[in-house]
């Protein structure tokens, strides 16, 4: 049989295994479907000798989707839950026949460390826990090309890591939107979004109209109207998606300011009333940030904008050069985070290449079935292509 060079390393993302139930089965907004869905693809990374290294880009498991009232399991825990599901033999498999298994963490999955992965051994290897700008190096060595690979939350207003100090124990917004909606999925995020944004502007409105605000009182990008608005438009979120929770929930259990939220290990109990009174500042710094379309970057082309930027400005001469002279892909990046598998092709940047996202595993109302991609190094430079099932 002739030698196959091992020259391609695939790219999963937004699983999102988490809480099982007692009957085996998955608990979440994502369930249904993953674990066959993993399984085959697993298999086929697994017993493909062309594959080199395998990437899960994010969200691979889900520390988030719990409610109010219940503890969130660590990475840990919840790789423990599973260890007897039929896809984790395939798991370890391809842990035991590639040169690597990588992890990048996701937003869902942010607070997984590298012992949480030590039961996922296999050959006298285990999966290993890496960063965006590590492993894209590594993989711009392996492909021939530069090459980017990133979960994609950070272009994202609710689930960028929040580096302000106006924060709730450091965690992002979208941590607690997660938190406060875990058993009604159906909220329309851009919506209320939206409608909250727009209350806010004209409550401030409001207030310059009648003299409560002093139109000239700013003392500097944190203070004044922008940070008033911030406050209002947090307020008025919380409050939607408290009220959507509650038309889910029997009376009795109905939440408001003062429940608590139970935290993870390592965390400190807090309120929702607490997480209303913080993240005063995120609108503005969104805002100014102009990293995606839309208020959320996880609609299906929410990360367009953020991954194009990444092959530098645009350039409309270099775009008319390549329509007359065909080139090699100088540059790949490969995101997760919306949930929606796509491939654009980069003309019109310092930089030709192309974007691709994996798409997801885990069962969403965008797109029917899995979708993951691979990278590979070919005579004609670095390729990248779509996979579903």
């Amino acid at each position: 049989m002739a030698y196959q060079a091992r020259e391609r390393i695939v790219v999963v993302s937004d699983v999102h295994i988490g809480k099982r139930n007692p009957d085996g089965s998955p608990a979440g907004w994502f369930y249904g479907k993953y674990e066959k869905r993993l399984e085959t693809i697993l298999a086929r990374v697994a017993e493909n000798p062309r594959v080199r290294e395998l990437v899960f880009l994010g969200d691979l498991f889900d520390t988030w989707l719990y409610s109010v009232e219940e503890r969130p399991e660590t990475v840990r825990e919840i790789v423990d839950a599973w260890m007897d599901a039929p896809f984790m033999p395939r798991l370890l498999e391809c842990v035991a026949r590639l040169d690597a298994v990588w992890y990048i963490p996701g937003n869902h999955d942010m607070h997984v460390r590298q012992a949480d992965l030590s039961r996922l051994t296999a050959g006298g290897k285990s999966i290993a826990l890496t960063t965006i700008d590590r492993y894209s190096a590594h993989a711009s060595e392996l492909i021939g090309c530069d090459v980017r690979l990133e979960h994609g939350n950070d272009a994202d207003f609710f689930n960028a890591p929040d580096r302000d100090s106006d924060t709730v124990q450091g965690l992002p917004f979208g941590y607690f939107v997660t938190r406060l909606i875990a058993k009604a999925p159906e909220f329309d995020y851009d919506a209320a979004f939206r409608s909250s944004y727009r209350m806010a502007m004209l409550a401030e409105a409001r207030a310059l109209a009648t003299g409560h605000r002093d139109a000239g009182d700013k003392a500097g990008a944190e203070s004044g109207m922008e940070i008033s608005l911030g406050h209002r438009f947090i307020e008025l979120f919380i409050d939607a998606l408290v009220d959507f929770a509650n038309a889910k929930r029997e009376k009795p259990t109905h939440i408001g300011d003062d429940t608590p939220v139970r935290m993870p290990a390592g965390y400190a109990l807090t309120t929702i009333g607490e997480v209303k009174s913080r993240y005063s500042s995120l609108l503005g710094e969104w805002l100014e940030s102009h990293k995606t379309y839309m208020f959320a970057a996880a609609g299906k082309s929410g990360l367009d904008r953020y991954a194009r930027k990444k092959f530098g400005e645009i350039n409309w001469f270099l775009w008319l050069k390549r329509l007359m002279t065909p080139a090699k892909n100088e540059m790949l990046v490969v995101m997760g985070h919306t949930h929606y598998g796509k491939i654009e092709r980069v003309r019109n940047r310092e930089r030709l290449g192309v974007y691709a996202n994996s798409g997801c595993v885990c069962e969403n109302g965008k797109q029917a079935g899995a979708r993951w991609v691979e990278i590979r190094k070919t005579a004609r430079g670095c390729r990248v292509s779509l996979k579903r099932l």
